[in-house]
């Protein structure tokens, strides 16, 4: 089974979720395409994608929603030890703002507030990178705050390395989905893949 998925699942969320598939369907090998890039399922001969985006497109495609996770401001407790911690959301702007500068990121942030209103700034940053992951670990080291999902910085917040920075705000959300063409007859190995996925985010 040829599976295409983000850096951040196959790496960062990878214990979470690999040990226990192949537990349960031993009769599987999974070949993982790791890249952010949004990839052409039929034209590299991949069986299933797993994306993150905030909007699903492909009209060509099947898709399953695995789940829904919100967008949150976080930094290492370093960076706040020396920089403090930002109590509205203007205080971002005296701050390092960890930038993704990825095919489908903004050069902007879209705050949204509790009261339902949305802010936008651009934030300043020293540092800017096209994948999840090196964002996460620039985060984790100090240099910065990053907007992560819940679902990537979940543990860590959890353990104390990483601090949510404005609790009250978010940058949207973001679907994880599986994307699969269109056939007549799935794949077994497919679907199973696809049914553990969405019990794991469950």
């Amino acid at each position: 089974l040829k599976v295409s998925m983000p850096l951040s699942i196959a790496t960062l969320e990878l214990p979470d979720w690999l040990p226990a598939f192949q537990a349960r369907h031993a009769g599987i090998r999974l070949e993982v395409v790791c890249t952010d890039r949004f990839t052409k399922l039929v034209a590299e001969g991949i069986d299933v994608a797993l994306r993150i985006s905030a909007e699903l497109e492909d009209a060509s495609m099947m898709a399953r929603t695995l789940a829904v996770s919100d967008m949150v401001l976080v930094a290492a407790p370093r960076y706040l030890a020396e920089h403090g911690l930002p109590r509205t959301p203007e205080d971002l702007s005296q701050h390092q703002c960890l930038q993704h500068n990825g095919p489908e990121s903004p050069a902007h942030w879209t705050l949204h507030l509790r009261d339902g209103q949305q802010q936008t700034l651009r934030p300043e940053s020293r540092f800017a990178c096209d994948t999840i992951t090196a964002l996460y670990s620039a985060a984790k080291c100090g240099l910065g705050i990053a907007a992560l999902t819940w679902h990537t910085v979940r543990a860590d917040i959890q353990a104390g390395a990483l601090v949510r920075v404005l609790p009250e705000v978010t940058l949207g959300q973001r679907t994880y989905a599986a994307l699969y063409p269109r056939t007549r007859h799935v794949q077994p190995a497919v679907r199973a893949f696809i049914d553990f996925m969405a019990t794991h985010y469950r």
